[in-house]
């Protein structure tokens, strides 16, 4: 839904645009059958082994997940426009000049700004569209980013042979601005007691990397400020290594942003005490990648989520339970492992309900288990 309404969409204008002269240029029969042909099969299939398949499918993952909260993914119309000025990072700075480069002056001058209109369209109707879901998540916009990316180029690609092109000097200020904006941020992260914390736990070592990115982003804004003083092709290469190299740095400090929130550290610490029936569970929460590590089921506690839809349809008694059977289990089982998160932990022990050994921790979540003589 997200590709074919937006694509009729735009489609549609186009058509409008150019007079509808290039409706005889399309072939809407034989394009359609060879798309059912390709696409169709695989749903028949899918259909006729799952009969909750084509209502889940389209009528539940489509239109009630755009109409409704029914994903408890709901985010202000707004949401997109931080994810668009960010994801642009730097180039956003030249994101208005460029657009006003390259769309026409006035109405009876579109045709000969079809390819800018074209790419305009797709970007904005795209970004409008997913605005006004009830559902929103970031990946959502990621076919925003490629129009914008070629208007972009172009207002460059004539900046590159004429440094009094409109709006460079904006441009440069906004890099210059946008890079220390950036460094303070990124320096303050480490030290806040507040906000970023909630994202990740900090540690010498994540520290470090974002205080080399916040370095590299205050040096690319200052030298690209420089530069473009003297000529915009230097300021433009510029603006291009310190990308690349920020982007590199940032890339290598992912992993350890990651690593606090994946149950990976913990599975594998896990994996080596299982026995054939040994017990793992999931509280008040569903870790997707802990199956795939563990290589077996995950009993999940009291938690639905995503996997709503599944356990309304198929039986799942014997793996996602309740919390009276949770407690049942966990007082009178040998063994049992468990992962939650941090907080949940700190509650559990607040309630002393239970017996619950910490063997390890992770930025965020913990692995626990009810028996001291664990192997």
């Amino acid at each position: 839904i997200g590709i074919v309404i937006p694509g009729m969409i735009i489609g549609a204008w186009i058509l409008l645009l150019n007079n509808w002269r290039v409706l005889k240029e399309m072939y809407l029969p034989s394009g359609l059958i060879l798309f059912l042909i390709i696409a169709a099969p695989w749903h028949v299939m899918v259909a006729g082994a799952n009969p909750e398949f084509l209502n889940f499918y389209f009528i539940h993952e489509q239109f009630l997940r755009f109409t409704t909260k029914i994903h408890r993914r709901y985010e202000p119309m707004w949401f997109f426009l931080p994810v668009l000025l960010v994801g642009l990072l730097p180039w956003v700075a030249f994101l208005g000049q460029a657009l006003r480069f390259n769309l026409p002056s006035s109405w009876a001058a579109r045709q000969e700004h079809k390819e800018a209109l074209f790419l305009v369209l797709w970007a904005g109707l795209v970004f409008a569209f997913f605005s006004i879901s009830d559902s929103k998540l970031i990946p959502y916009i990621l076919p925003v980013f490629p129009p914008l990316a070629l208007l972009l180029g172009r207002y460059f690609a004539h900046a590159w042979t004429d440094d009094t092109l409109r709006g460079l000097r904006t441009g440069y200020w906004m890099v210059l601005g946008l890079g220390i904006a950036l460094a303070a941020i990124l320096s303050e992260a480490p030290r806040s007691g507040t906000a970023y914390t909630k994202v990740v736990e900090y540690d010498a070592i994540l520290s470090a990397y974002l205080y080399a990115i916040a370095a590299i982003a205050a040096i690319g804004g200052i030298a690209t400020f420089i530069l473009g003083i003297v000529r915009f092709r230097l300021a433009f290469i510029s603006l291009a290594l310190s990308s690349v190299v920020f982007l590199t740095v940032l890339s290598q400090g992912l992993p350890l942003m990651d690593s606090k929130n994946s149950s990976k550290e913990l599975a594998l610490k896990l994996k080596p005490l299982l026995g054939p029936d040994t017990e793992v569970m999931s509280y008040h929460r569903y870790y997707q990648d802990l199956p795939v590590y563990i290589e077996r089921r995950v009993t999940v506690v009291d938690y639905r989520g995503e996997l709503e839809f599944g356990a309304q349809n198929e039986d799942v008694n014997n793996w996602m339970i309740d919390e009276d059977t949770f407690w049942k289990r966990w007082q009178s089982k040998p063994t049992i492992y468990m992962l939650a998160t941090r907080s949940t932990y700190n509650q559990l022990m607040m309630d002393k309900r239970g017996r619950f050994i910490l063997l390890a921790e992770t930025g965020k979540n913990v692995l626990l288990t009810n028996n001291e003589m664990h192997p």
